[in-house]
């Protein structure tokens, strides 16, 4: 039996710029951050806990969106785009109950 070794790990850490409760320019940033690193031969992208919203906790319950959201659409297919997998820390709401989840825990698991 031969051993093998793996595959290197490359992980780009994001420091970025982000705009208070506003979701859509952020998302805009991400993925061009997530773009960027792929080009430079990223295997894995970190961002910021929150920094899709901003970090913005009194506005958390207001921030947060519904699982079938287009972010997360936009955040799922850019990960799979460039094979990487996307733990976005971003509040989620569900429409019977209160509960926040983190949106790394909605996207498809590789």
């Amino acid at each position: 039996m031969t051993a093998t070794t793996p595959a290197p790990i490359t992980i780009a850490l994001a420091q970025l710029p982000v705009i208070k409760a506003a979701v859509d320019d952020n998302l805009k940033t991400h993925l061009a951050y997530i773009e960027r690193a792929a080009a430079l031969g990223a295997n894995v992208v970190a961002f910021p806990e929150l920094s899709l919203t901003g970090y913005e906790l009194a506005l958390l319950s207001q921030l947060a969106m519904p699982r079938d959201d287009a972010t997360f659409a936009a955040l799922t297919a850019a990960a799979v785009g460039y094979q990487h997998r996307s733990d976005r820390r971003l509040p989620t709401a569900q429409p019977q109950r209160q509960t926040l989840h983190r949106s790394g825990d909605l996207l498809p698991q590789r």
